[in-house]
């Protein structure tokens, strides 16, 4: 036979399982409310079709038909605009710590400007 101190707990466990099952089930039966907000105002129709931006031609999106862009062996095809290209940033070299196991370097990468050690 079980001890009437077991069965005590094991009585309010049951009745604090059986609540909780109780409130999952309300939550979701019971509708939600929509969160109330103030009225916006009517924007203007004339200032949208003044933002209207200029897009390209379906032409321009022939290169994704005409070649394989999950081959491995594809490279990017030279472009015909000329684009300034802009200076390469080096790291700093902070330091480097030579070990048995192997030499570690810290390097800082000076636009973020983080420090992380390389192998």
């Amino acid at each position: 036979m079980i001890p009437r101190t077991l069965a005590a707990v094991n009585l309010a466990l049951a009745a604090v399982a059986a609540l909780l099952v109780l409130y999952i089930g309300r939550q979701f039966v019971a509708p939600t409310s929509l969160p109330v907000g103030g009225r916006r105002a009517a924007a203007p129709t004339a200032s949208a079709a003044a933002i209207e931006t200029a897009r390209s031609p379906a032409s321009a999106y022939n290169v994704v038909a005409s070649r394989n862009l999950f081959s491995p062996t594809r490279t990017e095809a030279p472009s015909s605009g000329v684009i300034a290209a802009t200076p390469v940033v080096r790291p700093n070299l902070f330091g480097v710590v030579v070990r048995d196991s192997g030499s570690i370097a810290y390097l800082e990468d000076p636009t973020t400007r983080r420090v992380a050690g390389y192998r």
